[in-house]
């Protein structure tokens, strides 16, 4: 048994070190900072690459580790672990995200330069290397990475472009930021910023023209592979038919205590005009933050006075919504701290009422 346990143990740590070389924006994103200067190759190599990795380590962890011979807690790791195997092969080698979401890349690239500004693991002018790093290579990131794309399906084009042209809006906030830090280096700071924002103009470009002779398909993986999701990536015993008729079931329930809860305010209202009376009581639109901050404060007291549970150590901030996000978080989101981060620092991301729109929108 001692023997299956330390081998098992060197392939989780293996996984571990091995994802994060792949993935450095997620390795950024749980607290790991080995490859914090550095986006992932995306080009049709790296992902052949990982994939055969995960074939082989596949291999080796079902050839080597007798799972029946593991004590129960590693009996339930070995589960994980196959689990999300099989889940990241099918992504890569089955459905292809990488073929089918042109967002993918731009979001990436955003989100690990995102990451390094928002997060504090380390004094500012360390993180600026990493930065300055990550923005001198986005032209070639997303160069290579864009030759995955096969067959797009026309709504992810709709999508990639809302978030790419943010780009060199929230690189310029970055570079203004770092200006300001680091007066001294602004000349280099300028060509970084340069660089990515010249990265991301040549994405749009190929969005607007090249990727719209590769429309096709549908943004949805079908019921078979979501039914896979389902057994291997989520373990759960049901499929989509049964799913839908649990949820169906739950509406139904759900709407009649709704209806319920409607007739005791004596209103003579439904509970559908009860909520439009709820929406229209809301915080001004420049103050939607300010609004968050103390009703996240009276919660905080409440869980507190009420003992309801206790309250990990660490804190929670409430941030604006990154503008390249703000297309694909309409409302808020919440951004739970790196678990291998010293301290736990959790991001609740409002997004901002435009004041560039009109009220309908």
């Amino acid at each position: 048994m001692l023997a299956t346990v330390k081998t098992f143990s060197a392939i989780t740590e293996e996984f571990v070190e091995v994802v994060m070389r792949h993935n450095p924006v997620l390795a950024t994103d749980v607290g790991i900072h080995d490859y914090d200067h550095k986006l992932p190759n995306d080009s049709p190599d790296g992902f052949r690459e990982r994939s055969a990795w995960l074939r082989d380590l596949e291999q080796r962890l079902v050839a080597s580790v007798p799972w029946e011979e593991l004590p129960a807690p590693q009996r339930i790791e070995y589960a994980l672990l196959r689990s999300r195997i099989a889940s990241m092969r099918a992504d890569l080698e089955e459905i292809k995200v990488q073929a089918r979401n042109p967002a993918l890349f731009p979001e990436t690239a955003l989100h690990g330069l995102h990451m390094l500004m928002m997060r504090p693991f380390a004094p500012l002018d360390e993180r600026k290397e990493a930065i300055l790093a990550r923005m001198m290579a986005v032209p070639e990131y997303l160069g290579a990475a864009q030759t995955n794309l096969t067959k797009i399906p026309e709504l992810l084009i709709s999508i990639a472009s809302e978030v790419t042209s943010a780009g060199p809006e929230f690189v310029d906030g970055i570079m203004q930021s770092l200006r300001e830090s680091f007066p001294g280096e602004a000349e280099r700071i300028e060509e970084a910023a340069r660089r990515a924002r010249m990265g991301f103009a040549q994405y749009q470009d190929f969005l607007d023209h090249e990727a719209r002779s590769r429309v096709g398909g549908s943004f949805a993986i079908g019921e078979r592979w979501m039914n896979f999701k389902l057994e291997r990536e989520h373990l759960l015993t049901m499929s989509c038919t049964t799913l839908e008729a649990l949820g169906r079931d739950q509406v139904e329930k759900a709407r009649a205590r709704l209806e319920e809860e409607a007739r005791k305010t004596g209103s003579g209202k439904s509970w559908r005009e009860l909520v439009e009376d709820a929406r229209r009581r809301h915080p001004e639109p420049g103050k939607l933050r300010e609004a968050y901050v103390a009703e996240v404060a009276r919660a905080r007291r409440f869980v507190e006075g009420k003992r309801l549970a206790p309250i990990p150590s660490g804190r929670l901030e409430i941030v604006d919504t990154p503008l390249f996000q703000r297309s694909l978080t309409p409302y808020a989101a919440y951004l739970r701290p790196g678990p291998f981060e010293e301290e736990a620092i959790g991001y609740l991301v409002v997004t901002p009422v435009d004041p560039g729109k009109s009220r309908a929108q």
